[in-house]
């Protein structure tokens, strides 16, 4: 879905907010009872939108639920401080800001976040995905809901962990804080500066309480100011800090799970390629036409060009041995590579591939993905008919910056099923390594792809 679509589902459940708010307070129905289902709607269809999976949705439907209600408090509040207005119109306007804050957070986060969430083929089927997420908001809406009634009573409101984590909630400010902090502070953990456990470990914890202790102060203060209340209060703090620190290591272990999850699909990803491209290599089908083309040299008596078809193969053989460790190589040994591999691909398919490589000189020097220039010419052979009559044009030429590989398209009779982990897998390696992302082009005569030059 693009950019407008995006925006006209938030601006569309917007105005619905602000009919709901309305309709709610001129009817004397609790806001929430009609809110809280749109905001997880919303959430829904921009879910739908970013084809994000079932469980990524599933948090995100959760964690909108509650941004949206801490937000929507803290803004209905600091806009009656500001405006001169009736209640109403301060609920409406506090309303219609909280959706679009949640929907483009959410949308920012399924854009930040890439193919790391995407669905598979097993949630391809939109009607049961969408009816699965009905399911989860369903009970999520019940939940609120029982969580409003027990805590109408003054005491379960005021003095259990439920009413001082509201009280947390209602300082937005300080929630969104203290997550900027936790987020900064996992990925420092998560380096290598700090190389022992340990160490780890024991700093999580000292810092899980230094957070905790701030912003029970902040809270305490910020309640007590809004109530006149004495400040401080060490036993009000001591039950301030208690919270803050369950919620702190909540948080932390919530922003670490989330971190792990992106690590282990990159390296689960990342291993999956590998064992796919040596697969490939050393699979019996590519093996049965490398002796068939060695066996029909043979037959020719022609005994030069076998020992060097042996030899290229070889080659090739050695260099996806000692690139599997490797985050990238140098140009000029990826086309040393790739020439061989190009030589015995026109030995089989004799004549049908023509290779155009207009490389500049001074780019062998920089660096790319290894095997990545390699896969994309797989990816054209594997796709695209090859004729004498009709051959397999490839382009290859760089521009000081990129790359591009580039393809002319002859449409297999029978089409190979693609599943899209070789470019997948070369798309986190460059934004990994500089930060960039390749360009794809398919169009209706050529696929066009461009590897940035690091």
């Amino acid at each position: 879905m693009g950019k407008l679509k995006y925006t006209t589902v938030i601006h569309g459940f917007t105005a619905l907010h602000v009919i709901a708010t309305y309709f709610s307070f001129t009817s004397s129905i609790l806001d929430s009872r009609l809110v809280t289902p749109l905001t997880l709607l919303m959430t829904i269809f921009l879910c739908i939108a970013g084809n994000v999976n079932f469980r990524m949705s599933s948090a995100l439907l959760i964690f909108s639920n509650i941004i949206g209600y801490m937000t929507g408090m803290k803004l209905m509040r600091d806009i009656a401080h500001l405006m001169n207005a009736t209640e109403l119109v301060n609920q409406m306007i506090a309303s219609g800001l909280t959706t679009e804050l949640v929907g483009w957070c959410t949308v920012l986060f399924i854009r930040a976040t890439g193919e790391h969430f995407k669905r598979d083929r097993s949630e391809t089927t939109s009607g049961r995905y969408l009816t699965s997420m009905l399911i989860v908001m369903a009970g999520i809406y019940v939940f609120r809901f029982l969580i409003s009634l027990l805590t109408t009573n003054e005491i379960l409101g005021k003095y259990t962990i439920y009413g001082y984590t509201t009280r947390y909630f209602n300082n937005s400010i300080l929630i969104v804080t203290i997550l900027i902090i936790n987020v900064a502070l996992v990925r420092m953990l998560h380096s290598r500066t700090i190389a022992k456990t340990w160490l780890r470990t024991l700093a999580c914890i000292a810092a899980a309480i230094v957070i905790a202790l701030a912003a029970a102060l902040v809270c305490q203060y910020s309640y007590a100011a809004d109530h006149n209340l004495a400040f401080p209060n060490s036993i009000e703090y001591i039950r301030y800090f208690i919270v803050g620190l369950l919620l702190e290591t909540g948080l932390i272990f919530i922003i670490i799970l989330i971190t792990t999850t992106f690590e282990s699909k990159y390296n689960a990803r990342q291993a999956e390629y590998h064992y796919i491209n040596l697969r490939n290599q050393l699979s019996p089908h590519f093996l049965i036409n490398s002796l068939n083309v060695l066996n029909g040299l043979v037959q020719s008596d022609r005994k030069n060009d076998a020992e060097e078809y042996i030899h290229k193969l070889t080659d090739i053989y050695q260099y996806c041995l000692m690139i599997e460790d490797t985050g990238l190589i140098s140009l000029g040994k990826e086309m040393e590579n790739l020439d061989n591999y190009i030589d015995l691909l026109n030995v089989r398919f004799n004549g049908s591939l023509m290779v155009d490589n207009r490389i500049m000189q001074s780019d062998l020097s920089k660096e790319v993905v290894p095997c990545a220039i390699q896969l994309l010419v797989e990816n054209a052979v594997k796709h695209n008919s090859l004729r004498e009559d009709k051959p397999l044009t490839v382009e290859i030429f760089s521009d000081g910056s990129t790359i591009t590989v580039r393809n002319n398209i002859r449409p297999r009779y029978s089409k190979t099923r693609s599943n899209g982990i070789g470019l997948h897998y070369i798309k986190e390696q460059y934004r990994s390594h500089c930060g960039k992302d390749i360009l794809i082009s398919h169009t209706a005569g050529h696929f066009t792809v461009s590897l940035p030059l690091i």
